[in-house]
């Protein structure tokens, strides 16, 4: 016979164990509810540009902002989105149209559901290439996509990207044994579900993001362009109004070349850009060179995501918004994300 103690220090140890497993994920389909601000990121494929070959039944593409983000994803080459979508609990997804149409604000463009292992799976749609009849009138194929991906922190995340496939331009096929490898993320955060202005940044922020860049050759390596694994640093000051600000600093700053000044819009859903150009400083000659600006998709996430009742996740500093972002230009691309310093 069992001495008691031992044997209440198994069942207790078995109890723990049970619950353990049960709490293994806790996100359902209802808990993944509300709106989430997305930043959707393809990186380069090393060489030549991905080709997609012709097809009599290939979609036509509205110029929506789902339409754009669905042809860029089925195309497979490099590009950078940041948006919102708003998610019911009910297995339904919806964005909010520019402009607003008249009988509503939110349209329907795609469903999910949540497994038990907390994976999503998710297909949108673009309905806004509405189909039309009528004599002579060729009705569009309307572009669908499927992804899947991974809930984090009971609904307050989501990372999606492509399933599996042999043939995917994507590169979501198994490299390594064991191990999803893909060139598409799509980050969502439970986010603000309205109402975000330019007033929403203020003060210094620090932007970090890992990516890609072409690098030119030398001739000891034949002038050829390659694309390199790279990382992002920006220093950013905001002012509230839409100005991105030069901070005062001391040239001889390490970080001097990572100072940017700028402008910045923040729409309504939380989703913006920034124009930015940076201050390049050349200590041998003395002199500052200032390259072309560029542009940076953001959008604004929350410092606290509620993930269930009485639990918080903290995002960013104690009191300001955090920021998603991503930048793609004709010689790089990066994704990354940035907190108030």
């Amino acid at each position: 016979m069992k001495n008691p103690l031992t044997l209440s220090l198994i069942l207790a140890l078995g109890g723990t164990l049970a619950a353990a497993q049960q709490m293994v994920c806790i996100a359902t389909t209802a808990s993944v509810a509300g709106s989430y601000a997305y930043t959707a990121t393809q990186m380069p494929v090393p060489g030549a540009a991905v080709a997609v070959p012709a097809n009599p039944t290939t979609p036509t593409y509205s110029n929506t902002t789902i339409g754009q983000l669905i042809e860029n994803i089925n195309g497979g080459g490099a590009f950078g989105s940041a948006e919102v979508f708003y998610f019911d609990g009910a297995g339904n997804i919806s964005v909010v149209p520019s402009p607003i149409p008249a009988d509503g604000i939110f349209v329907n463009v795609g469903t999910y559901s949540v497994n038990s292992d907390c994976t999503i799976n998710v297909t949108l749609t673009d309905v806004f290439n509405a189909a039309t009849s009528g004599p002579g009138v060729t009705t569009p194929v309307q572009a669908s996509l499927n992804l899947v991906g991974l809930i984090l922190g009971g609904g307050s995340e989501i990372d999606l990207s492509m399933p599996l496939s042999a043939s995917s331009t994507h590169t979501s096929t198994v490299i390594i044994p064991g191990e999803f490898v893909t060139r598409l993320n799509i980050q969502m955060i439970r986010s603000f579900p309205y109402g975000c202005s330019a007033a929403d940044l203020t003060g210094a922020y620090g932007l970090v993001g890992a990516g890609f860049a072409l690098v030119n050759g030398t001739a000891a390596t034949g002038n050829t362009t390659t694309i390199q694994p790279a990382t992002f640093y920006a220093s950013l000051i905001f002012d509230g109004n839409g100005d991105v600000l030069m901070e005062t600093a001391n040239p001889l700053s390490p970080l001097a070349t990572v100072q940017y000044t700028g402008t910045y819009n923040v729409s309504a859903d939380c989703s913006g850009t920034m124009s930015l150009t940076s201050f390049s400083l050349i200590p041998s000659q003395g002199v500052s060179v200032s390259p072309p600006a560029f542009s940076v998709n953001f959008v604004i996430i929350p410092t606290a995501a509620y993930v269930t009742a009485g639990r918080v996740t903290l995002n960013g500093s104690a009191n300001r918004a955090s920021l998603l972002f991503n930048l793609v230009t004709a010689i790089q691309e990066f994704a990354g994300y940035g907190q108030a310093q």
